[in-house]
């Protein structure tokens, strides 16, 4: 059944979605034409497109899941929605897994096209390929991070994921609980109030795991120039306060504490519960 409700839910959200990322895409090619065949004036118009395409693609796809998660889990279209034959929660999680892909993507045609950007970009400048992976890779040596590319790329792709599951964790669960009964008099203005508070919590909850937590990374300079990255069991609280109680400038320190990323799975699990558990038991339909 949950198989069906995820199809259905591509099925809903294919009618404008995906359009978005066409005309993206569609206006990058246009660009890409307009750099080939030298056409200067053309060139400035479609780039001046591309860069509020890529800004708008991003915030319509997040304006159209949130809507929608609204619309039929809360709002005028929840009376069918809730009188299928499955768990509310399922529903949930239908949408969370769809609302997934779909920003997953948008991100993806963000990068895709900012790549394009700075290859034109060097082109117009005369810079070739082969001088652009060469600074690559000086700046991925400088930053110590040469024979460590396996760990580099699975940390992007694991914060990459992290970073959407948090954001529509953030959205699901204010929805939910600002269309509660005893939030109804506030309106669409119940989920942005709740979304508001949530956002300042979770960033004084993630600034304070930051500073407090005992483990950070320790970042050296090595005689050769580059940065070195290790692991020590200490918090940033403590070093910023032995490092102003020894007079030395904070800028030339090097600890960054990883709290905030270790807290942040656990916030987003409880969140998640907490919000299947609204979808489940204290749903109130406009």
């Amino acid at each position: 059944m949950f198989s069906k409700l995820v199809k259905h839910e591509f099925r809903a959200t294919r009618r404008v979605i995906p359009f978005v990322f066409l005309l993206t895409v569609f206006i990058a090619g246009m660009m890409t034409v307009s750099v080939a065949l030298n056409l200067e004036a053309i060139v400035g118009i479609t780039m001046g497109l591309l860069i509020i395409m890529l800004i708008a693609e991003v915030i319509i796809t997040y304006a159209l899941i949130v809507w929608r998660y609204y619309k039929t889990m809360c709002g005028n279209e929840a009376y069918l929605s809730h009188t299928l034959p499955v768990k509310p929660h399922l529903l949930m999680w239908s949408k969370f897994l769809v609302s997934f892909v779909w920003v997953a993507i948008s991100y993806l045609v963000l990068a895709a096209c900012m790549v394009l950007l700075i290859i034109i970009f060097a082109k117009g400048t005369g810079t070739t390929l082969a001088e652009i992976f060469d600074q690559l890779k000086i700046f991925w040596q400088a930053f110590g991070l040469r024979g460590h590319e396996v760990t580099v790329i699975v940390s992007i792709i694991g914060l990459f994921i992290l970073s959407i599951v948090s954001g529509l964790t953030q959205i699901f669960f204010s929805v939910s609980l600002g269309s509660t009964s005893k939030l109804h008099k506030y309106g669409i203005g119940g989920p942005i109030l709740v979304y508001v508070v949530l956002y300042f919590v979770l960033q004084i909850v993630s600034m304070a795991a930051m500073a407090l937590v005992p483990l950070a990374f320790a970042v050296q300079t090595t005689e050769a120039g580059e940065l070195s990255f290790r692991i020590v069991s200490r918090n940033m609280l403590e070093w910023f306060i032995e490092t102003i109680r020894n007079g030395e400038p904070v800028s030339n320190a090097g600890l960054v504490g990883i709290g905030s990323y270790l807290i942040l799975p656990v916030l987003v699990a409880v969140l998640l519960y907490a919000t299947a558990r609204i979808v489940d038991r204290h749903t109130s339909v406009r």
